[in-house]
């Protein structure tokens, strides 16, 4: 049967009626809304305390000064998508950090022995992945709260060195993590926000916690505030104890 051009022009009109009216309900469906977040400030060392093996010295690059690394830079990034109340989240949290000095004492690390007051000099690498899931449990104009979890992948290296010899000690694990943010809108598009996970699991653990002032701008969020990262690797082949203290700032865009 032939298709006469008033039938099909009635059917076009009813195909771009039925169109218009699925509009917004296309528009009220899950939204993928991608974000990128930048990190930056300074951080300094409050505890290291490492062994090397079980064997080794159990010393300190902290107390009594002699390895400090002072007052270090750091930068820190991190993505996802968020869509109604869900939000998955990929971050990274590099660290370099170096010192040198005087042992004060004779000691073994990584099965090699180290002289007292020579010259001596450390590097430390920490590098942690994160992946995350938070659901919105509150979602309130003043208040929101979600919660959720993940993993923690975390690569350690420290290295000792003297003039003639190295040793070093690494390790790399996953860390089953808890996850939470609290935003609190008290003053219009100022919030106070307290963002963090923490995790343990086969000797390690971990807790990461920033508490910052957040300023929004449209899609972006600008934030200043204090952050405090324990943790590390408690294990006979390698202790790994770490206390970082951070001044921060950062930025928040949502696309």
């Amino acid at each position: 049967m032939r298709t006469s051009p008033t039938r099909l022009a009635a059917v076009l009109a009813l195909a771009l009626a039925l169109a218009a009216q699925a509009g917004p309900a296309r528009a009220d469906e899950p939204l993928l809304v991608p974000f990128i977040d930048l990190e930056s400030g300074a951080l300094w060392v409050g505890r290291h305390d490492v062994q090397a093996p079980a064997g080794g010295t159990a010393f300190s690059l902290v107390d009594g000064g002699d390895f400090q690394a002072g007052v270090t830079p750091f930068v820190r990034a991190a993505g996802g998508l968020s869509w109604e109340r869900h939000t998955l989240l990929l971050g990274f949290a590099p660290l370099w950090l170096q010192g040198q000095g005087t042992s004060g004492a004779a000691l073994q690390f990584g099965g090699v022995p180290f002289t007292a007051d020579s010259g001596a000099s450390y590097s430390y690498r920490l590098e942690a992945y994160r992946l995350a899931y938070r659901y919105t449990l509150v979602a309130r104009p003043s208040l929101t709260l979600a919660l959720g979890g993940g993993a923690l992948l975390r690569y350690a290296e420290l290295r000792l060195s003297q003039p003639g010899q190295t040793a070093s000690a690494h390790d790399l694990g996953l860390i089953p993590i808890a996850s939470l943010r609290m935003d609190w809108r008290f003053s219009g598009d100022f919030g106070l926000v307290l963002d963090g996970d923490a995790g343990a699991a086969a000797g390690r653990r971990s807790e990461d916690v920033s508490l910052a002032l957040e300023f929004t701008s449209g899609e972006l969020a600008f934030r200043a505030g204090y952050r405090v990262m324990e943790g590390g690797l408690d294990a006979a082949r390698f202790r790994d104890l770490l206390l970082l203290h951070y001044l921060v700032a950062g930025v928040s865009y949502q696309f």
